[in-house]
């Protein structure tokens, strides 16, 4: 609407225009009203009037000044104005309804009628859930920054181009004094790589990752920090943020300092592998005395053998000595010859058995019986 508007508001206006006007104000979602050259009130909504409290008998032909009776703030200032023909756009003006305290948004324009008489327009727009949507959406804003400023972990958001956007009191604190307002200078100063050595070039930084869509969880790397450029070993988990049409408009990223984490899982590594080759080390010792002690066993078992062997050996020699010599010295007696044989063939089993004794324990096998008994 103009700032001056036309409109016929004399009382000797036909009634079929008022009734127009009866419908269009009540298609209106504002609280309308609509005040004659007299600052009278010629029209109204339902909406003023539910806002005001007043019936329609009781509103018609009021005066401007009395129109807001309800209203917790002096409007005279925004209504003279209008009356003067300036408009007076977007007035916050709380009101006390029967419902509770409202906030409405007033807006005073000035008309003129056929006649070239001056009105003048209001229409009040009921603001009061969207403001406390508006207070609580910055009380949620407040605590989110203070959380966000007392995370021990680094964050740091920024836009689709790269740009820093917002940063914590830690993301702040280690970049300091340089404060990287892009995603490149972080780059150049924080010269990231790989746990085993690999430099990482600015494209393949987790926050450019995230920034092409992916989410990129729990990497861990090597950054320099500080003015004295101090190695630091940080895990960082980076997320792209996308707008209502699902396109990525910025990214999010979050690293935690593991450095004495890290150095703590290498010594540990280091001392478990060093506990690791003491431990193959002794195994061979053990083996080693192990065998050593096997052989002498079987050194000693050799020796108890030989022992038993040479005796006998012995005992089967003698008698086949003697029976020898007793043969050729009987070598006419037949009698004689078939006895001294008989030893000599007894002899030669002890003998035969001594030697299966000793093949047995070449091979390893149990010796089985006892030792022979000795030939006469």
């Amino acid at each position: 609407m103009s700032p001056s508007s036309e409109l016929d508001l004399s009382p000797g206006a036909s009634a079929n225009p008022h009734a127009r006007l009866d419908v269009l104000l009540e298609a209106v979602p504002l609280a309308v009203a609509v005040f004659d050259g007299e600052l009278t009130l010629a029209a109204t909504n339902a909406r003023y009037r539910d806002l005001t409290g007043l019936e329609l008998a009781q509103a018609i032909g009021r005066s401007i000044y009395d129109a807001f009776p309800n209203a917790l703030a002096d409007l005279t200032e925004q209504v003279d104005i209008a009356a003067g023909g300036v408009p007076v756009v977007s007035v916050r003006v709380p009101f006390q309804h029967r419902g509770g305290r409202r906030l409405v948004e007033a807006t005073f324009v000035p008309l003129v009628d056929a006649r070239g008489a001056r009105g003048v327009l209001f229409a009040g727009s009921d603001v009061t859930e969207r403001e406390g949507l508006r207070e609580d959406l910055a009380r949620s804003v407040a605590q989110l920054e203070s959380i966000f400023d007392v995370l021990p972990d680094s964050v740091r958001v920024v836009d689709a181009d790269g740009e820093t956007v917002r940063t914590n009191a830690q993301a702040q604190q280690e970049h300091a004094p340089a404060n990287p307002q892009t995603l490149r200078e972080l780059w150049r100063l924080d010269r990231p790589r790989t746990l085993s050595g690999t430099t990482l070039f600015v494209h393949e930084h987790p926050t450019a990752r995230a920034l092409r869509g992916e989410r990129v969880r729990g990497e861990t790397l090597e950054v320099r920090r500080g003015v004295g450029n101090t190695i630091a070993v940080v895990e960082v988990n980076s997320n792209p943020l996308y707008d209502p049409h699902k396109r990525v408009r910025g990214a999010v990223t979050v690293e935690r300092d593991v450095t004495e984490r890290t150095r703590l899982q290498q010594r540990v590594q280091t001392e478990a592998e060093r506990l690791e080759r003491m431990v193959q080390e002794r195994t061979r010792e053990l083996l080693a005395l192990q065998e050593a002690a096997s052989r002498d066993r079987r050194l000693a078992a050799v020796g108890q053998l030989a022992a038993g062997v040479m005796h006998d050996v012995n005992n089967a020699l003698n008698p086949i000595m003697t029976a020898a010599y007793l043969l050729e010295m009987n070598a006419d007696n037949p009698v004689a010859v078939r006895d001294y044989a008989a030893r000599i063939s007894r002899a030669a089993e002890t003998g035969a058995a001594t030697a299966a004794r000793v093949g047995r324990f070449i091979r390893q096998e149990p010796l089985l019986g006892s030792r022979e008994h000795t030939v006469d």
